[in-house]
């Protein structure tokens, strides 16, 4: 540790005078290290094959999960949920468990037809990233189109939110500083303005202007006693006021200079402590590591330091300045461009092509230095009349080097990292300026005692919970536990454990498809099964209701009306496609018919618009989950556990708008449905005609909703049903990801006659290179004369990550 701290001290500039005693600053550092050996850090990203969708299409996505300290590959966590979310609701609408092979995995959301235009998320955790609070799990805003599509939301062009950063955290008195802003409109996007700084008297002290998407700054040197007012101007006609945060009488400040030298970040500090015996001290961390450490006594009231910027990794990097008690009191964050990175090469194999002509792109991919690279990346190829590109947005470089290490949403991030663009570095520097660090606080990392993690590292799926007696109270002994996984394809799986004495129990690193079957068996002593047993319900993070994201693509109105147009006979075709292959069934021989007249005594009507005989549950976790998608005009959309449900072409006579609930033609409420078990049902019914009120009344005017258990059925063999202390619930397990459809144009076939005018031609998801860094996909073109747009991203397995773009022209 001393060879470090020397190392560490010699790196500054003649201008800072060190004092011999290193002890504080090896207690700091040792105390990161602490830290970052109980608490290793995770980052999620998720490649989605556009930008944008249509109700009915389908989402591809790709995940990566890296090691926060070196973005290589994480071979830990092996379960990766996603979710995809209503983000103007805030409601869960479905979720997906990605088994993780070495850090990568891939999967799929099939978009309701029944979707209401408006504004989506998809984010992705894993069990352990959830210690870490909320802004850690990765989030992607997007927009779905719907094919009826809906007025957008109107927006108070006077609603406005300028917030100030004084750089370094506090306005001090009689210490000059330089003050960040953000200004943006309801939807978060930065706005143009123009303002004054004003005392109390009136006076103008300073006037300013926004730089960049709403961003900017100012000095203020603030005077003993004064405070100051903000004077904004915006959209040329309205005028806002807000009060400056009131400065302190005394205390530190800290400017960096990242942009002035290419070789140098200069760091500038300065207090009015009073105090003899106190102590500077700043450190420079990046991705979990001090690279920079130093201390002055306070008698020296300012100190320049000049620290060379190859000491740092790319990425963020967070100087903060400490007192001599260790607590942390300004703090600001740079970034560190980086000089190590990827290229890709994307060849077509051909100069020209025609519509459904074979593709062969030859894809090369090497390091700054020319030479090649093994990695794991996803690809997609997009027709550019119908898909808008996005060449600001997110990609895994903008979001593992900068957007997951600081606070909030980063307005257009590829900005930032557009070499061509010659402001991008002072610009970013300015951003910084507004976003903090969001990984760790040091009022943590400095405990004596670092608190145990509550979320643990997942290597598998984990079903826990608790055994009690029927009164609910805890047997305070162990209780003997055997677990039945039963997988919708008959597998099955048996473990055996036991509770602990105060009656909780989990079995983790399980591995199984899709949604399974658990039952659970507890004995207590000999043979006491007097006992009741209840399922933890699964982690996850907290929802947002957001306005509108402000990262939406806008699209041209003819545009979108070619995306509408193209995309129905895409959906069209799919089914078809679907329903072709439904109906080819084997030959078998009928031995019996049912009579026509023959009804089910349960319910009072003889025919159901539509039904779904549940055979197979699909990963269903809930009856509703059995439903989604699969009727048309019924919606099933919010959270899997409060869902709301719609039956459109219903108009309703009551306040509600859901349907009636019929359980075994018993008249119920929602939550009762939830409570069911979805292997109980046998059969599920959905009525939609008008012919509902005259059979139900005014409770059926907005459809009918009946299910039908198998325990309801007469025939049902009783002799299935749980024991006492036995516990049966659906788990869901590992996603099945889906197989991107790929015409194949070079065969006859009976559906190479229908027409192909699919948005997203081609996707795959796992597209490796090999140890000379290449690899090749093929596919067919579509229909469209059109310009095809490829997207490549991803990960090497040595950590470095980038994107790459190419073009090719379809002709007739």
């Amino acid at each position: 540790m001393k060879k470090l701290l020397t190392l560490l001290l010699c790196s500054t500039a003649t201008f800072f005078a060190f004092v011999n005693d290193d002890e504080l600053l090896k207690k700091i550092i040792d105390q990161l290290d602490k830290y970052n050996l109980e608490y290793p850090q995770e980052k999620a990203y998720l490649h989605t094959d556009k930008p944008y969708y249509i109700a009915g299409e389908t989402i591809w996505f790709k995940a990566y999960l890296v090691e926060g300290m070196t973005n290589h590959p994480d071979t830990v966590s092996v379960p990766l949920y996603v979710e995809l979310v209503d983000n103007q609701a805030g409601k869960l609408i479905e979720k997906r468990i990605i088994k993780l092979d070495h850090g990568f995995g891939y999967g799929d959301f099939r978009l309701s037809d029944t979707l209401r235009s408006g504004y989506y998320q998809l984010r992705a955790y894993t069990n352990w990233m959830l210690n870490f609070g909320d802004d850690m799990v990765f989030t992607k805003d997007f927009k779905v189109y719907s094919i009826k599509d809906e007025a957008p939301p109107t927006l108070n062009a006077k609603d406005v939110d300028f917030q100030v950063f004084p750089e370094g955290g506090s306005l001090i008195e009689g210490l000059d500083s330089r003050v960040g802003f953000k200004v943006t409109d309801a939807s978060g996007k930065g706005i143009e303005i123009a303002g004054d700084i004003l005392t109390e008297e009136g006076d103008t002290i300073v006037s300013f202007q926004s730089e960049h998407l709403g961003m900017g700054t100012f000095r203020l040197k603030p005077e003993a006693g004064k405070k100051y007012q903000a004077v904004i101007k915006y959209q040329s006609i309205y005028t806002k006021r807000i009060d400056l945060p009131t400065a302190q009488k005394e205390g530190y400040t800290l400017t960096v200079d990242n942009t002035s030298n290419k070789t140098l970040i200069k760091v500038y500090v300065a207090n009015n402590i009073q105090n003899p015996n106190a102590k500077m001290i700043l450190i420079g961390q990046s991705r979990g590591v001090v690279l920079y450490a130093g201390q002055t006594p306070v008698g020296k009231k300012s100190a320049f330091i000049s620290i060379p910027r190859e000491k740092f990794a790319a990425g963020v990097v967070q100087f903060t300045l400490f007192d001599e008690t260790l607590k942390p009191r300004c703090e600001r964050v740079a970034f560190i461009e980086p000089t190590k990175g990827l290229t890709f090469s994307v060849k077509p194999n051909r100069q020209s092509y025609r519509t459904r002509d074979k593709v062969s792109l030859d894809i090369e991919v090497k390091d700054n230095e020319g030479k090649p690279v093994e990695g794991n990346f996803s690809l997609s190829v997009l027709d550019e009349k119908q898909v808008v590109d996005a060449p600001l947005d997110e990609t895994i470089l903008t979001n593992l080097l900068l957007s997951s290490d600081v606070k909030g949403k980063i307005e257009s991030p590829g900005y930032y990292f557009d070499k061509t663009n010659k402001n991008a570095a002072y610009h970013l520097d300015i951003l910084m300026m507004t976003q903090g660090w969001r990984r760790f606080t040091w009022n943590k990392v400095m405990q004596e005692t670092l608190p145990k993690p509550t979320y643990f590292l997942e290597q598998g799926l984990t079903i826990s919970g608790e055994v009690v007696r029927q009164n609910e109270k805890a047997f305070e002994k162990t209780v003997a536990l055997t677990m039945m996984i039963s997988g919708a394809d008959s597998t099955r799986q048996f473990l055996m454990g036991d509770a602990n004495k105060d009656g909780s129990f989990i079995f983790y690193g399980l591995d199984f498809k899709d949604s399974c079957n658990v039952l659970v068996q507890a004995v207590a002593g000999k043979n006491n099964r007097n006992t009741k047993i209840i399922f933890a319900k699964p982690n996850t993070p907290k929802f947002r209701i957001v306005k509108i994201p402000y990262g939406v693509v806008e699209i041209d109105a003819n545009e979108l009306a070619e995306y509408f147009k193209r995309t129905r006979d895409a959906l069209e075709l799919e089914k078809k496609l679907l329903f072709e292959k439904a109906i080819m069934l084997g030959e078998v021989l009928v031995k019996a018919k049912k009579r026509e007249n023959e009804q089910d005594t349960r319910v009072l009507y003889s025919r159901a618009d539509a039904s779904i005989n549940v055979d197979n549950t699909y990963g269903a976790v809930s009856i509703f989950d059995l439903i989604r998608g699969r009727v048309a005009g019924v919606q099933v959309s919010g959270d899997p556990m409060n869902p709301s449900i719609q039956i459109r072409g219903i108009n309703s006579i009551s306040l509600s708008t859901e349907p009636l609930f019929l359980l075994d033609g018993v008249p119920v409420v929602k939550e009762t449905l939830l409570s069911i078990n979805v292997f109980d049902v046998e059969k599920i019914d959905v009525l939609k005609s008008a012919a509902t009120t005259s059979m139900y009344g005014s409770q059926g005017a907005n459809g009918v909703i009946s299910v039908l258990t198998k325990r309801g059925n007469r025939n049902y063999d009783w002799t299935k049903d749980e024991a006492m202390g036995v516990k049966s619930q659906p788990f869901l397990g590992y996603y099945t990801a889906k197989e991107f459809y790929v015409p194949k144009y070079d065969q006859d076939l009976p559906e190479n006659v229908r027409p192909d005018y699919r948005s997203t031609v081609f996707w795959s998801p796992v597209v490796k290179t090999d140890k000379d860094g290449k690899a090749k996909v093929s596919f067919f073109n579509t229909d469209a004369e059109t310009t095809m747009r490829v997207h490549i991203e991803g990960l090497a397995y040595g950590g470095l990550m980038g994107s790459g773009k190419a073009n090719f022209v379809v002709k007739k």
